[in-house]
């Protein structure tokens, strides 16, 4: 059997008539108001933002924590499918957030075409400076 914790009384994430919750998920709303009191002592943020679970929970935390001084960014490249890109404008547009997409092109470096096992890294390199 899980070990159970309570949220406290009061608290967003009280579950109904006060039920014990598991010890996981009071970890998740912890590590979540720790990353909103980071994200609080920033001017602003940008975020890299796909579209997809990690970056779209960062966002809206993000836009949760800074409103407007938030900025989504998305990269178009031919390595990521259209559906990706549509996804991210809604979610962003659904936020609130201003959100802007910046056109790479990670086929022209010839050690990302060749696919080796660092791929993630190269284009993550070229994502990012």
């Amino acid at each position: 059997m899980a070990a159970v914790a309570r949220v406290p009384s009061g608290h967003p994430e009280t579950l109904e008539n006060d039920q014990p919750a598991t010890r996981n998920s009071q970890l998740l709303v912890t590590g979540y108001e720790e990353l909103l009191t980071t994200l609080r002592a920033m001017n602003g943020v940008l975020v890299a933002f796909s579209g997809g679970v990690d970056s779209s929970l960062l966002l809206a935390a993000a836009q949760k924590a800074l409103g407007e001084a938030v900025l989504a960014v998305t990269a178009v490249s031919p390595i990521f499918p259209p559906s990706d890109l549509e996804s991210a404008r809604l979610l962003a547009g659904a936020l609130g957030v201003r959100w802007i997409t910046l056109e790479t092109d990670e086929l022209a470096d010839p050690h990302f075409r060749a696919n080796p096992p660092n791929r993630c890294y190269l284009c993550k390199k070229r994502l990012f400076t």
